[in-house]
């Protein structure tokens, strides 16, 4: 297989985030499946129209690479919404490479930025909603789901859930505050979803089993997220990837709205219906038995769909590598 190089921009790495962490970790993975080799990322959050020199001086790759993750929506007010999009002329004007946006939730979009995303050679999201906003006739993204879930994990339902509770963070502030607050009623362990580079000590204090959590974080953070939350009973979050993640370890959840709908899509596509996404104001009153374990029907839902979007991953990384052929 003939070798390629990639360039990739907004890459969530640095942001230290669990779920952020495996997203990178399965770019580069399928990235290298394919033949492909990360030659340079740009980082996310820098907007890359103030260092267009730099970008320039740069190794030319081969292909291009957008993460879009959480970041395109409310582009009338995120300047991250608008420059990201903007990639799609950018690469072809510098370099005249094919360029690539994966991994996206769109959403609350002004319509140069629809026209822009439309301008990619090819586009996935993560969930239908977002590809019946974007598409057009002579355009359809492919729904892939999130990256996270590709992840080679098996939950080992022979693992002991030992830890009653976790309650995670959310963007959003008030929520944060209301989820915080929620913790402390319940007496169970608050944890934010970032880290600051070094294994949580929720993870270190809580885990009694013989796992070696700082193994699986020096491997990749999130891994010890999820052996984590493989442990847990019952999860509140306001986070899509930690919903993501609870997917992954079957832990049952609840979940409050993000700063899209995000989470309620991601439920739709699994489960068909957002049950398990309540308003903040359920917070108030929850219990912890109120978080029902999965059924066997939800158990069933949740692995067929990471089957499935796994293959559609599969294929649509297929498609990246023939664009590099041609």
């Amino acid at each position: 297989m003939k070798r390629f190089s990639v360039a990739i921009f907004n890459d969530t790495s640095p942001s230290l985030h669990f779920g952020c962490d495996l997203v990178m970790h399965q770019i580069r993975h399928f990235v290298e499946g394919i033949g492909g080799e990360i030659i340079w990322t740009w980082p996310v959050a820098e907007d890359w129209r103030e260092y267009r020199a730099t970008i320039a001086a740069r190794q030319k790759p081969d292909l291009v690479i957008v993460n879009g993750e959480g970041s395109i929506h409310h582009s009338e007010s995120r300047p991250r919404a608008q420059f990201l999009p903007m990639l799609s002329t950018f690469t072809r004007e510098q370099w005249g490479v094919p360029v690539v946006l994966l991994n996206s939730t769109l959403y609350a979009l002004r319509n140069q930025e629809i026209e822009l995303i439309q301008k990619f050679n090819l586009c996935s999201v993560r969930d239908s909603q977002s590809q019946s906003y974007i598409k057009s006739g002579h355009f359809t993204p492919v729904v892939t789901g999130d990256l996270t879930l590709t992840t080679d994990w098996h939950s080992d339902t022979n693992f002991e859930r030992y830890i009653p509770g976790l309650v995670t963070d959310s963007v959003i502030g008030d929520v944060k505050r209301s989820l915080l607050e929620t913790a402390k009623r319940l007496n169970l362990r608050y944890m934010n979803l970032t880290h600051k580079g070094l294994l949580p000590n929720q993870i270190r204090s809580e885990t009694n089993d013989l796992v070696d959590f700082q193994q699986l974080f020096d491997s990749n953070p999130g891994f010890s997220m999820l052996a984590y939350l493989a442990r847990i009973q019952r999860v509140v979050t306001g986070r899509y990837h930690c919903v993501t993640l609870c997917l992954l370890a079957r832990t049952p959840f609840v979940a409050v709205e993000s700063n899209t709908p995000k989470i309620s899509r991601l439920l739709t596509e699994v489960f068909g219906n957002s049950d398990r996404c309540i308003s903040p104001e359920n917070l108030d009153t929850l219990r912890l038995e109120d978080i029902p374990p999965f059924t066997e029907r939800e158990v069933t839902q949740i692995d067929s769909y990471i089957e499935e979007l796994t293959a559609t991953t599969q294929d649509f990384f297929g498609q990246v590598r023939r664009l590099t052929s041609n």
